[in-house]
């Protein structure tokens, strides 16, 4: 993800001391660096503790929630750990979850929880950069004191 990100000409910041910090609570195994990998072993409380420690953060403008279902774990219950985040939040976040049928009624749910989910990364990073685009756009509508469109 962070190659297709950069691929756009998008900054991938690393979190900061403070909030790489914050995410002690995880695992050795996991990299607290971006991208922050929770590993297949992540249980549900550690992906929706690390997702709201990232949307408290001023490090990052958007969230990307990834996720490639384990034989071993539902995936709806990470997508219940991600709604449970969004529906508190300002941020955006957009979802990819991988895995086809594996992880189609948890991609209904996030879907109808207002979470956009993209089945590749690189859809997923093209979608980042359309909002990007999006932000800058409105940004400029609201610094002219009229907008005309023809």
């Amino acid at each position: 993800m962070t190659d297709a990100l950069a691929n756009l000409s998008l900054k991938v910041p690393e979190p900061s001391s403070d909030t790489m910090g914050k995410l002690a609570f995880l695992p050795a195994i996991c990299s607290r660096k971006n991208p922050i990998d929770l590993t297949a072993g992540t249980n549900p409380e550690s992906y929706e503790r690390t997702l709201r420690v990232l949307a408290e953060s001023d490090d990052f403008d958007a969230l990307v929630a990834i996720f490639i279902p384990p034989a071993f774990q539902k995936s709806e219950m990470i997508t219940e750990a991600v709604l449970h985040v969004t529906r508190t939040i300002s941020k955006p976040v957009v979802a990819c979850f991988m895995a086809g049928d594996l992880v189609r009624e948890a991609v209904e749910a996030l879907e109808n929880g207002g979470v956009p989910n993209f089945p590749t990364v690189r859809r997923t990073a093209k979608a980042v950069w359309a909002l990007v685009q999006r932000g800058r756009f409105l940004n400029t509508v609201a610094h002219q004191s009229e907008c005309k469109v023809h």
